[in-house]
């Protein structure tokens, strides 16, 4: 008996059940989870922010908003519930920006989001941009390459969202210098490609803030499907923290980016979304992730243009 009370107390104290470790097997171990959403509502239940009123929940018809609610039962975390971001055919605008702001900075997180597109997701060549990790003056994102695809592959890419951060060395990291303004990091310990359509994959990045915004000892590191795609540990990142993590296509129309969709539009399908704070102490409780309300958010950001920034 003394042994199975000392095994149970060693789960509850590492955060993280045996069966989420598998799930989410890159979540680092003693994590505390602060959001995990099944995409059953639009918005996870008030935890998410709709910064532009794409969901229409309040709204009629929904269906002329461009985030509807979608169901595949091959989803592979929390089936058969997903959200679906889409831009029409022949529209230059469309899409979403959900953000989870985080009510604190904290130098470590990591984001899970099972991810799939719809078959005739064809992607603008400026880049197709999915998930952005924010702090205080900096904009890091990931995204599906930044050229046309190829037999519907492209990298997973992780770069600065928009032009020069506020910090100054940020344009000097020459650690992944594809882009002129900021580092391109590439996959660099394995395939790290992503595909257009199903079967869905698995998303997790993990990052660590720089000891200051020169010092280029950050750390980002991703997975697909649990596999290794990029593990760089001498960046400028963050060096005040993330605050928020925000989901956005930046399809906005930005004359820098013209593009024409196909027959059925583009879609990002949306199956399941977790955020977690490692090496959490022990005064470090969830926010939301059991359903509480966050604290309330700050005002919207302006929408992310799109750079027109490619690798030659």
């Amino acid at each position: 008996m003394t042994r199975r009370i000392a095994w149970v107390l060693s789960l509850v104290l590492l955060g993280a059940s045996p069966a989420m470790a598998q799930v989410w097997p890159n979540e680092p171990a003693g994590s505390a989870n602060v959001f995990d959403c099944t995409m059953a509502h639009l918005l996870c239940n008030g935890l998410l922010t709709d910064n532009y009123n794409t969901t229409g929940l309040n709204a009629s018809p929904p269906s002329a908003f461009s985030v509807v609610s979608g169901s595949d039962a091959s989803e592979l975390v929390s089936p058969p519930s997903a959200l679906v971001s889409k831009i029409a055919q022949g529209q230059l605008t469309g899409g979403t920006e959900l953000t989870r702001y985080l009510g604190t900075n904290r130098r470590e997180i990591y984001v899970g989001i099972d991810w799939r597109t719809n078959l005739g997701f064809q992607g603008r060549t400026v880049g197709n941009k999915m998930v952005l990790i924010r702090g205080p003056g900096v904009n890091h994102v990931f995204l599906f390459g930044n050229s046309s695809l190829v037999n519907g592959q492209a990298p997973l890419i992780f770069a600065h969202n928009t032009g020069a951060p506020s910090y100054p060395g940020f344009s000097e990291n020459h650690a992944c210098p594809a882009f002129a303004l900021g580092e391109a990091c590439y996959p660099n310990v394995g395939p790290g490609i992503l595909h257009v359509g199903p079967p869905w994959q698995k998303l997790e990045f993990y990052l660590r803030s720089s000891t200051t915004s020169t010092s280029r000892d950050g750390i980002v590191r991703a997975w697909i499907d649990g596999v290794p795609a990029l593990n760089y540990t001498n960046l400028n990142v963050a060096p005040n923290g993330f605050d928020n993590v925000t989901w956005s296509e930046t399809w906005d129309g930005s004359p820098c980016c013209t593009f024409v969709t196909s027959a059925d539009g583009w879609q990002h399908w949306i199956g399941h979304w977790r955020i977690s704070f490692p090496n959490c102490p022990s005064g470090c409780a969830p926010t939301g992730g059991g359903g509480t309300a966050p604290p309330p958010p700050p005002p919207p950001l302006p929408p992310n243009k799109p750079t027109n920034l490619r690798v030659q």
